[in-house]
């Protein structure tokens, strides 16, 4: 019985809500951080921890996949005064990114893997007919 594999459809599918959830929420966010940013840049402004402090939540953006255009834009704003800063923060996004990159590499094989055993094996049906051949209540939809 691939009872493990047939669990793991049913977990992915309030991982795959949150992860839209948290999508929506960083699109909000970037829309509140992004007019003091740009506001910075159009200014002038080249003190470090004031750009950085406005900026943080930024970062925090970009795991989600959201504000990497604006985050390019400040990377080019600041190397125009300050290249060995802007390298640091180049430098240190790479090594993050591959982490990031890699655990999502990861999440997106192990998914189409399910998928294609679904597909493969036709389990779902077969998932509902264990829920009620063991008398389990709660229903399960595709």
């Amino acid at each position: 019985m691939s009872f493990f594999i047939k669990k793991s459809d049913e977990d992915f599918n309030p991982i795959f809500k949150l992860l839209e959830e948290m999508e929506q929420l960083s699109k909000q966010e970037l829309t509140r951080i992004e007019p003091a940013i740009r506001q910075a840049m159009v200014s002038g402004i080249q003190d470090m921890d004031y750009l950085e402090r406005i900026t943080d939540p930024l970062r925090d953006l970009l795991f989600s996949g959201v504000g990497t255009e604006l985050y390019e834009e400040y990377l080019n704003y600041v190397e125009s005064f300050n290249p060995q800063r802007a390298k640091e923060y180049r430098d240190h996004d790479d090594d993050m990114n591959g982490v990031y990159d890699d655990l999502i590499e990861k999440f997106h094989c192990d998914k189409s893997k399910i998928e294609r055993f679904e597909a493969q094996h036709g389990y779902f049906a077969d998932f509902q007919s264990d829920r009620k051949r063991y008398g389990t209540n709660k229903t399960v939809s595709p």
